[in-house]
Parts: C-alpha cells; sequence; structure tokens
C-alpha cells in the first residue's frame, strides 16, 4: 500500500488509515483527483465526526405540538404518522425510513431515516420531559447503527408564536438549558 495524501486529514495518520479502511482504498489509482470531488471529501469529513457515511440520520427534537410529525409528512411527502394541531401526539421515538435513488443527481441507494420522538415541555411537567429525553437516549444507544455514529443531522422544529419559546426579555428558556444538556 502506498501512502496516500489527503489534503484535509495529513497529518493525522490514524484518521487516514480509518478513512481508507472504511472506503477499502488500496492503492493511488483508485482515488484519482479524489481530492476534488465534493461527495468524497463530504464522506471522509463525516467519518471523521463519527456520523454515518451511507445512510443520513435526522432527528428531531422540539416542543410538543411543534409540528415534528407535520415536518416528516412534509418531507416524505405523505402522511405516515398521525398529526394533532398543535397537541402532542407521539408517545415513543420512531425512525420513518427510506431509500433514495435519483439518476440526475447520480445517486443511487441512499438510506434516509428521519426519527421523531416525543416532544418537550408538554404539560405533564419535567418528569416527563425527563422520561422523554431518556427515550431518545435509549433509541439511539439501541439503535443497530446510531449506537455507534451520530446522527448526521439534528433538526430543531419550532413554533415561534409558542410562548414555550421566550420572549425578547427571557433569553434562556427552559427548553434551551434542556437542549445544552443532552449529549449526542
Amino acid at each position: 500500500n502506498e501512502i496516500i495524501k489527503i489534503p484535509f486529514c495529513t497529518g493525522n495518520e490514524q484518521l487516514r488509515e480509518k478513512l481508507l479502511s472504511k472506503f477499502k482504498i488500496t492503492k493511488f489509482n483508485e482515488i484519482t483527483n479524489i481530492y476534488e470531488h465534493k461527495g468524497i471529501k463530504s464522506a471522509f469529513n463525516a467519518v471523521n465526526l463519527n456520523l454515518s457515511t451511507n445512510h443520513a440520520y435526522i432527528l428531531l427534537l422540539g416542543l410538543s405540538g411543534s409540528g415534528k410529525s407535520s415536518t416528516i409528512n412534509f418531507l416524505f411527502n405523505k402522511d405516515i404518522t398521525v398529526t394533532g394541531d398543535g397537541k402532542s401526539q407521539t408517545k415513543e421515538t420512531i425512525e420513518f425510513k427510506a431509500e433514495i435513488n435519483d439518476s440526475r443527481l447520480r445517486i443511487k441507494n441512499l438510506g434516509i431515516s428521519i426519527i421523531d420522538g416525543p416532544g418537550l415541555e408538554d404539560s405533564k411537567g419535567i418528569e416527563e420531559d425527563a422520561k422523554n429525553i431518556l427515550c431518545y437516549k435509549r433509541f439511539l444507544e439501541s439503535h443497530p447503527q446510531l449506537a455507534s455514529v451520530r446522527p448526521n443531522v439534528i433538526m430543531i422544529v419550532a413554533d415561534l408564536n409558542d410562548t414555550r419559546l421566550g420572549d425578547s426579555e427571557n433569553v434562556e428558556t427552559p427548553f434551551a438549558r434542556m437542549l445544552k444538556g443532552i449529549k449526542f
């Protein structure tokens, strides 16, 4: 095997070896012009950040009734989950999966998962919030892939008219403090 200089990870031999083994690259001619390929650079960066490289995981977080489930229906362009017109509906963490094949974008077999779970700061109080956060944590720790990698995107869904987000005088709301406490 030849030593390959990859500009965005040169100097970090451990990362270089991890990347090369992850993509099963053994010879220099297999990666001609690799530095210029945005997709490869993005995949290398994903490995460096401990994100999935062949499946996109999007974790939705937000207050109860903020529209997380409606967002899923919008993103998948069909009603696949129950919505509650501003009222909390989701009681457990659920993964919605799809596969993307788009010849125009040269995408084949890209898996995408959107993870929905119970909202925070519902009317049941802080004990329920603690249970909901634990529900997310257990889901991520027991997931076959997410136990070893982090979600690629964490999307905060919010209704900007929701008073639980605070006002101009209340800079740090309980929701913001909860987000700071969640470790992924």
